[in-house]
């Protein structure tokens, strides 16, 4: 099962998604780009929620405190429901909504698939 999360990206990170497709292509050549950013979310979350960060780089609500830019664009991604569920709890421990985690999971995961190691990304400024 997935569930659907409706989220904003922005222009960098469509960039990163179109190359990561052809990459995951050379392997998946069935691959699109739901399953791409489905994918990468997964990375993003792991990197974000799941990795045992020591204090210093612990994640607070202000890092998910979403100001837009104005070139975001809004977009469906489809989670597993273990990354789902993840996702969730990590936005209900922080106190923030699943979206924000979600889309910034995701725009983590491409730029970490892309070769940079961003500690975390997203479409907004905050």
């Amino acid at each position: 099962m997935t569930v659907t999360y409706s989220v904003f990206i922005d222009a960098a990170s469509i960039a990163l998604g179109t190359t990561v497709l052809l990459a995951v292509q050379a392997t998946v050549p069935a691959a699109d780009l739901d399953y791409t950013y489905a994918g990468a979310a997964r990375v993003g979350l792991t990197h974000i929620a799941w990795d045992k960060w020591p204090t210093n780089y612990a994640y607070t609500a202000a890092d998910f405190d979403i100001t837009v830019d104005a070139g975001a664009l809004e977009i469906e991604v489809d989670l597993e429901d273990d990354d789902s569920a993840c996702a969730v709890a990590f936005a209900a421990d922080l106190s923030v909504p699943a979206e924000a985690v979600v889309g910034a999971a995701l725009c983590t995961g491409l730029a970490r698939l892309s070769g940079t190691d961003a500690r975390i990304v997203g479409p907004w400024t905050n």
